[in-house]
């Protein structure tokens, strides 16, 4: 997906936006005039693949295919996911959407997130979605706990940011010792059916050691 068209979907896909005509949401957007021939062409692909809808008057909208809202990811002790939706200043409380599991892709802790929604919030029930696209990560660095199993290696890493382990491949050139604290780079995100791939980039020491809680 183009720099572009994430703009425009993103742009659409605001809980304040009302169908407006193209000339009006590219300088909503605040791009420079020499973009405008870039946002056209993206417009009206937009629309010819059906992501974006040209309905009365030219105003534009987001297809019922790709209709989503962004917001903030977060995974609670629990397990569950849930993502917490962009709102400005006198759009009042939106409710934050429970993500069904297997549908989170690869989302972390504080990832901003394109959601779709499957079922809106009503008075007896929450609204569910799932994460069609991580708009930018929050982070690529984490801290944990490394172990040996099977002769693989892992962190675990601190907190409820992932539900499994993540592979750090070989750690042998860090001298690193199992139930040391460790900072990582994450190389491939875990998701729901793939522990993920992280880097050691730094060993804190021992978790008993004074002084590696506080690093």
């Amino acid at each position: 997906m183009s720099d572009m068209t994430t703009r425009i979907l993103e742009a659409l896909s605001r809980p304040s936006y009302s169908p407006i005509k193209p000339k009006v949401l590219f300088k909503r957007m605040n791009l420079g005039e020499e973009l405008y021939p870039e946002f056209r062409k993206t417009a009206r692909a937009l629309v010819h693949e059906g992501k974006v809808v040209q309905g009365r008057n030219n105003t534009l909208k987001l297809g019922e295919a790709v209709s989503a809202l962004l917001g903030t990811y977060r995974r609670t002790a629990g397990g569950k996911g849930f993502v917490r939706l962009d709102t400005k200043p006198g759009e009042g409380f939106l409710p934050d959407v429970l993500i069904r599991d297997g549908r989170e892709l690869d989302a972390a802790n504080g990832d901003r997130v394109m959601v779709k929604l499957s079922r809106k919030s009503t008075n007896l029930e929450n609204a569910k979605g799932e994460i069609i696209k991580i708009v930018e990560r929050g982070t690529r660095t984490f801290v944990g706990t490394y172990f040996e199993r099977d002769s693989e290696a892992f962190v675990r890493v601190d907190g409820t940011v992932f539900a499994h382990s993540v592979s750090v491949g070989d750690p042998g050139a860090k001298g690193v010792r199992s139930q040391d604290k460790v900072q990582i780079e994450m190389i491939r995100f875990p998701s729901s059916n793939d522990r993920g791939e992280g880097v050691i980039t730094e060993v804190l020491g021992p978790l008993s050691a004074p002084g590696v809680d506080i690093l």
